[in-house]
């Protein structure tokens, strides 16, 4: 949409006589809806991913089938207020009205969701160590899938020790393991989201077991190259072992005469 604004300026000021200096309007445009105005469909598009989210985490079926439709107009209503300010405000207005109001929901929302993140990496944590403790994952689960860093060196990591494909499947259905327990424990679905937690564990020892790296914590990458001489080396060094060991092995069967009884020392 922004490209379309810009490229509206350049060619209405391209055949259009008198319309003056084309550039600084298009520099105007710019900063205007690339930077001023950048967080405008983002912001509008989250207030439903709210409704949504408020829906999905609530027993009450009225708040499950009014949350979405409040988040959608309140969305729709962002964008109409937002157009009527563009189109009613000079520039130097809209700019300052951006600054006292627009900008500090952004900062509001973009705080709501970094908060968010670590609540959820918390619950995260909770859950999978409840299935740690029935024995159905690995103790290193809460920690390896909780914390965002975590799971991206993991991730960028597993190239050289699994299979990034299983690894980022693995990481999603823990994720979604642990959010189905969540929602298992505070009453949120029925009894046919215990078909789907035996799916997902069974699905995760899988994926543990072929190729699936869970915690990349301590891992490097490294040259194929070097793997190669590493094997050389062991091979080598466990050849020699062999060696040695048939050696010994068959030095231990050697048999000896018995001893005369003449030889002995001096008097």
């Amino acid at each position: 949409e922004n490209i379309i604004y810009s490229a509206r300026v350049i060619v209405y000021g391209s055949y259009t006589y008198g319309t003056g200096d084309v550039m600084a309007q298009l520099d105007s445009t710019v900063q205007l809806r690339g930077i001023w105005t950048c967080f405008g469909h983002p912001l509008f598009t989250l207030m439903t991913g709210l409704g949504v989210g408020v829906a999905v985490t609530s027993r009450s079926k009225v708040v499950r089938v009014i949350a979405p439709a409040t988040g959608y107009l309140g969305a729709a209503f962002l964008h109409m207020g937002f157009n009527w300010l563009a189109s009613f405000m000079d520039e130097a207005n809209l700019k300052r009205m951006l600054l006292l109001m627009a900008w500090p929901m952004v900062i509001m929302v973009a705080l709501r969701v970094a908060t968010g993140a670590v609540r959820q990496g918390r619950t995260v944590a909770h859950r999978l160590t409840d299935y740690v403790t029935m024995g159905w994952l690995p103790a290193e689960y809460p920690h390896a899938f909780s914390r965002f860093r975590t799971r991206a060196k993991t991730l960028l990591i597993s190239p050289w020790h699994g299979n990034i494909g299983r690894t980022w499947r693995l990481q999603v259905r823990v994720t979604e393991l642990a959010l189905l327990r969540e929602a298992i424990t505070r009453g949120l679905v029925d009894t046919g989201a215990v078909v789907r937690e035996r799916e997902l564990v069974d699905e995760i020892a899988w994926l543990g077991d072929h190729g699936g790296l869970a915690d990349g914590r301590g891992l490097k990458p490294y040259w194929p190259w070097k793997t190669s001489l590493r094997r050389l080396a062991e091979r080598y060094r466990a050849s020699r072992y062999n060696r040695s060991t048939q050696w010994v092995s068959a030095g231990s069967e050697l048999t000896y005469s018995a001893a005369d009884p003449r030889w002995k020392p001096p008097t």
